[in-house]
């Protein structure tokens, strides 16, 4: 479903249901006063490729007349000057990272092919820039939280797209264009740990009454090691009472390991 406010009255009101439920979807306001909505997560938990517009004149939403060409959620977008909407990276269903953006055109109603990135990309941004490219910068290259340092630069002119680097890597982080022209990003996480393809179980963040070592020597194989082993941070009360009146009432798993300190 979706609502809507007037500013003077602040009131809401209901607007026509979505075709497709969604969550961690994109939105964007095109340059004619319609809504894009596109991609995300429906009601099953599957990524979507659909795409839809709403029409706050007339009060209708209607799909767009191709989809995204890859399913995505967790995705960054902005509206580019010319009025088409750049829509970058996310999360497919198994949570693989995407490495292409999608331009949508209102003008025909439809999502282009796509072009690839130099890095695949979630929890990234998108900024226009005053000369009406688009920076697409950092993001993390899987659903674990490895940040990059990498971002691409889209003329959408002559659709070319040109790699440059970040002075360090980040994700999760916000960017806005500053009065200058320049691009200021903000905070964010910074995780370098390499993944491979060999598909081992790794070892990313320990609790704090632990030691890596003591994990390691519990485990029957070996697993990859981040470098360094985050440390998470204690339960709090609330997770604690969880942990042992709902999840482990009988200490099976609390218990099991004489360094496993929920006290």
């Amino acid at each position: 479903s979706a609502t809507c406010t007037a500013p003077f009255n602040a009131a809401w009101k209901a607007t026509k249901a979505l075709a497709t439920a969604r969550t961690q979807h994109g939105l964007a306001l095109l340059r004619n006063g319609a809504v894009l909505a596109f991609g995300g997560k429906g009601s099953s938990g599957n990524t979507l490729a659909s795409a839809e517009v709403y029409d706050p004149a007339t009060g209708t939403i209607k799909p767009t007349s191709t989809s995204l060409p890859t399913a995505r959620a967790n995705m960054s977008s902005a509206v580019l000057d010319d009025g088409r909407v750049l829509v970058a990276g996310g999360l497919s269903d198994g949570n693989v990272v995407q490495t292409t953006f999608s331009l949508y055109d209102p003008s025909t109603n439809k999502f282009d092919a796509g072009k690839a990135m130099s890095s695949a990309r979630v929890w990234h941004t998108v900024t226009v820039l005053g000369n009406g490219k688009a920076l697409i910068a950092g993001g993390s290259s899987s659903s674990l939280g490895v940040s990059v340092a990498t971002a691409d630069v889209f003329d959408p002119a002559n659709g070319t797209v040109t790699p440059t680097t970040l002075p360090s890597a980040r994700h999760g982080h916000a960017a806005v264009r500053l009065g200058n022209g320049k691009v200021l990003l903000v905070g964010g996480q910074q995780k370098t740990f390499t993944l491979d393809q060999s598909h081992q179980m790794r070892l990313l963040a320990i609790s704090p009454w632990v030691t890596a070592e003591q994990v390691l020597g519990e485990m029957g194989f070996t697993p990859l090691v981040a470098q360094p082993v985050a440390v998470l941070d204690p339960p709090t009360e609330e997770e604690l009472t969880v942990l042992r009146t709902e999840l482990d009432p009988r200490g099976q798993t609390t218990g099991r390991s004489p360094w496993v300190d929920l006290s």
